[in-house]
């Protein structure tokens, strides 16, 4: 009986052992970001999206964007244009504060938030047909302010010329300002 009650404790000692290590969390790869997904991913999800975002832009709004002194107010956008802006915005923040600590050092430098996205402004709608690889590229590019916060945001598809004709109307030929190198 005292072997049997021996046994039953020490098979209740491994199984809660291993509940409890089973439980832990394993720490953070390098590449794993705090907010959950990965750094990778939120990267790939932006590059898609910039693209998204911009070939949506018609011949007007790209126009718009690019008058100096102009910019294409946040009303201006439709509503998936706006939801796009929004994640792009949500994405970059993710990436820049995906490190531990980033965020603490960033406010301990006294930098400011972005302000509402409702008073976002997109400006510098661009594109360069580039070569990478020995493939021929599109990368799209376009800033957009939230003040007193101006971000770049870049995208590049693995399709070359891929322009709308808005763009190709309006928007900035960035091979032709250098911007567009990699």
């Amino acid at each position: 009986m005292k072997k049997v009650t021996c046994l039953t404790v020490a098979v209740a000692l491994v199984l809660l052992a291993g509940c409890s290590r089973a439980q832990r969390a394993a720490p953070p790869s390098a590449k794993t970001g705090q907010q959950g997904g990965t750094v990778e991913d939120w990267r790939t999800e932006q590059q898609t999206l910039v693209a998204k975002f911009v070939t949506s832009l018609t011949a007007e709004q790209v126009a718009a964007a690019n008058t100096p002194d102009g910019g294409l107010a946040w009303g201006a956008l439709t509503k998936d244009q706006q939801a796009d802006l929004s994640r792009l915005w949500e994405l970059g923040e993710k990436i820049m504060f995906s490190k531990p600590g980033a965020r603490e050092k960033y406010e301990a430098r006294g930098m400011p938030a972005p302000g509402p996205v409702a008073y976002a402004k997109v400006t510098q709608v661009g594109y360069a047909v580039v070569s990478e690889g020995g493939q021929e590229q599109t990368r799209y590019q376009f800033t957009s302010d939230r003040p007193p916060v101006t971000t770049n945001f870049n995208g590049t598809v693995a399709k070359g010329g891929a322009l709308t004709p808005a763009l190709e109307a309006h928007g900035i030929n960035l091979a032709g300002t250098g911007a567009g190198a990699p």
